[in-house]
């Protein structure tokens, strides 16, 4: 059971957090200081940065919650096969950054700007991958896929796919973000799909 010490560390760095993510949908990432944010939370601004070295690791965080939602929707799922699969958990990070723009175009913007936020979207990048790699392992195996497909250049596409579409999204490209991603995962999996 955690201690009360514990509970009320975790209670400190979860408004600190919440009040950032709140400012920062508001005003914009330049638009909020620190003493803004602390303020917000009721904390002092040594107690953000016990938790939070910048303003960047909020928003990793915020990269990190978000990648454990997706995940979380679809592990353990079953599909049909590998291409539904995919396009499943595409469709759930689509979902993810729709509900709420002002943060995800933030953060794919400043993925590009911070050190701490593209080590975080690396990291994140691998998790999903392996998922995928699962499904692209059953897809060679039950011949969905060609058996020859290059697992590796199948994998990257994927992950270009939408890492690419996300980019063009947060950067204000008028694109329908859900029916572009559907339409160029299926142009990745037409190439690797086995005859029928």
């Amino acid at each position: 059971m955690a201690s009360l010490r514990a509970l009320q560390k975790r209670g400190k760095r979860t408004r600190i957090y919440e009040a950032a993510i709140r400012l920062f949908r508001e005003r914009g990432y330049d638009g909020v200081t620190v003493d803004e944010i602390v303020a917000s939370a009721g904390t002092a601004k040594g107690t953000f940065f016990n938790y939070f070295p910048t303003k960047d690791h909020v928003l990793a965080e915020y990269h990190d919650r978000m990648t454990g939602w997706i995940l979380g929707r679809v592990e353990g799922r079953e599909f049909q096969g590998c291409e539904e699969a995919v396009t499943s958990c595409v469709m759930i990070c689509a979902d993810w950054v729709e509900k709420d723009p002002p943060i995800g175009q933030m953060m794919v913007r400043r993925i590009f700007a911070s050190p701490i936020l593209l080590e975080a979207d690396l990291k994140n990048s691998k998790r999903f991958v392996t998922w995928f790699a699962q499904w692209v392992d059953r897809g060679i195996a039950t011949g969905e896929l060609k058996a020859d497909v290059d697992r590796g250049t199948l994998l990257s596409m994927i992950a270009a796919v939408l890492s690419s579409t996300m980019t063009t999204w947060a950067l204000g490209v008028e694109i329908e973000l859900r029916d572009a991603l559907r339409r160029r995962i299926a142009f990745v999996f037409d190439a690797a799909r086995a005859a029928a």
